[in-house]
C-alpha cells in the first residue's frame, strides 16, 4: 500500500499542475492585451537613470536603444551614473560631442563618494541620478540593457493614472552560448512566466508588486511621499522594496507585458552568484506574499522531486515499496513532462522568447539547471543577509483619483 508520505506528495504534484495550468492560461492571455494602448499614450518629459560600471562593451547599445525610442527626443533626459575604472566614461563623453545627431540629452555623473555603510551600491547611484533628474517622471534601466522601441511608452502611459505609483516591463537575456540560453530560459521565461500569471490576480486584490531592475518607471512624487529608499537602501533586490513601499503608501503599480517593451540585456558572468544574491534578497523583505510565491516557485518542486529521486536510489540499497518506487517516477516524469511543457509554451510566446535562439544543448540541461537553481534557493534560507528591513510605516497619501 502507498505510503500517506507519497500521498501527499502526489498531492502536491497535482497542485503544482495546476499552477502551471493556471499560469499558461494567463501568459497567453497577457500576450494578446496592449494595455498600454487601450487609450492616447501620454509621452511627458522623462529623465532616464542609467547605472553603469565598467560596461564598455555595452553603453552604446543602450544609448542607441534609448535615441530610437518611440517618444519625443525633445522629452528624454539620460543621466548616467558611472562607476567605471574601463573606457566606459569615454565612450559616454565621445557620445555627448556627437549630441546633435543623437537628439537626446545626456549627462555623465560620476560619484565623488562610494556608498555608505549598508547602503546597496545601486541605491547609492539611483539617488546620485535623482538630484540631477529634471523631470517628475522617472525611469530607471542598466548600462548592459537595450530597450525595445516601445519601452519607454509602456513605462509612461499607466502613470498617467494618478493612482499608480511604479510601473515595470520584462526583459530577455541575449547570447547564444550554453550560460546565457540557460539564463534566458530560465530568466526570461520561468520568472516573467510566473510574473504573468500572478500579476492579473495581484493588480486585482491591489498588494504589492514585482520588478526587475532593469526596467522601472515611477513618479517623482511618489518616490518623495516615501521618502525614496530610505530604512530600504540595503536591500539586495531594491526595486522589488520600492515597489512594495509604494505599495503600502497607497499607490498602485503595473507589469507591462507587450514584445515591443521588452529590454534586452547580458548574461551575467556569474549567474549562481547572482542568483544567490536575488534569493538572499528576497528574505530582507517585508512582503511575506513575495516569499510564498517564491517558495512555491522554487521549494515545492524541489521537495518532491528530491523526495523523488532518493527514493529511486535507496531502491538500490534497501527495500523500498514498490508502489513508493512507482510513484518516485511518476513524480519524476510529471516534473519533466511539466517544465518541458512549460519551456515550449513560453518560447511560442510572442511575449516571451519567441524568435531567441534555444540551443539544443541548453534545452538538454534545462531541467537540471532549474533544480540547481532550486537548491540555491533552498541554501539562501541559511545565508540570509542579518539586515532586514528597518524602514518605519510611511502615512498613507491621500491620492486623487481625477
Amino acid at each position: 500500500m502507498i505510503s500517506v508520505f507519497w500521498i501527499i506528495t502526489l498531492l502536491l504534484t497535482l497542485f503544482y499542475i495546476m499552477v502551471h495550468v493556471l499560469v499558461w492560461y494567463s501568459v497567453r492571455y497577457r500576450s494578446f492585451w496592449n494595455e498600454f494602448e487601450d487609450g492616447e499614450p501620454i509621452k511627458p518629459p522623462v529623465s532616464i537613470l542609467i547605472n553603469s560600471k565598467n560596461e564598455e562593451n555595452h553603453i552604446i547599445n543602450c544609448l542607441k536603444s534609448i535615441a530610437a525610442q518611440d517618444y519625443p527626443k525633445e522629452n528624454i533626459e539620460v543621466i548616467i551614473i558611472d562607476e567605471s575604472t574601463d573606457n566606459t566614461p569615454k565612450i559616454v563623453k565621445d557620445y555627448i560631442a556627437n549630441n546633435e545627431q543623437n537628439e537626446i540629452t545626456v549627462k555623465l555623473i560620476r560619484p565623488e563618494t562610494p556608498a555608505p555603510p549598508n547602503v546597496n551600491n545601486l541605491v547609492h547611484c539611483i539617488n546620485i541620478g535623482m538630484k540631477d533628474a529634471n523631470h517628475d517622471m522617472i525611469a530607471y534601466t542598466e548600462a548592459d540593457c537595450a530597450p525595445h522601441k516601445g519601452w519607454l511608452r509602456s513605462l509612461m502611459y499607466p502613470l498617467g493614472d494618478p493612482k499608480i505609483g511604479f510601473v515595470g516591463t520584462h526583459g530577455v537575456i541575449m547570447g547564444n552560448n550554453l550560460s546565457a540560453t540557460l539564463q534566458r530560459l530560465e530568466f526570461s521565461g520561468l520568472l516573467f512566466e510566473y510574473t504573468a500569471g500572478i500579476d492579473n490576480l495581484r493588480r486585482y486584490l491591489k498588494v504589492g508588486g514585482v520588478a526587475w531592475a532593469g526596467s522601472l518607471g515611477f513618479l517623482r512624487k511618489a518616490f518623495d511621499e516615501v521618502e525614496g529608499y530610505k530604512g530600504i537602501e540595503h536591500i539586495h533586490i531594491h526595486e522589488v522594496a520600492l515597489c512594495a513601499k509604494m505599495s503600502r503608501a497607497g499607490y498602485e503599480n503595473r507589469f507591462i507585458f507587450h514584445p515591443d517593451a521588452k529590454v534586452e540585456t547580458a548574461p551575467h558572468p556569474d549567474p549562481i552568484k547572482q542568483r544567490l544574491r536575488w534569493f538572499r534578497g528576497n528574505w530582507q523583505t517585508k512582503e511575506y506574499k513575495f516569499h510564498v510565491a517564491t517558495f512555491g516557485m522554487y521549494e515545492l518542486p524541489l521537495f518532491f522531486e528530491t523526495s523523488a529521486f532518493v527514493t529511486i536510489v535507496l531502491t538500490f540499497f534497501i527495500e523500498v515499496a514498490p508502489e513508493d518506487f512507482y510513484a518516485a517516477i511518476l513524480v519524476i516524469v510529471t516534473s519533466l513532462i511539466v517544465k518541458y511543457v512549460t519551456l515550449f509554451q513560453f518560447s511560442r510566446s510572442p511575449m516571451l522568447l519567441k524568435g531567441f535562439p534555444i540551443s539544443v544543448g541548453a534545452v538538454i540541461l534545462y531541467y537540471f539547471w532549474l533544480y540547481l537553481i532550486q537548491w540555491l534557493y533552498f541554501f539562501s534560507i541559511f545565508t540570509r543577509p542579518k539586515t532586514t528591513w528597518r524602514e518605519e510605516e510611511p502615512p498613507k497619501p491621500e491620492i486623487s483619483n481625477g
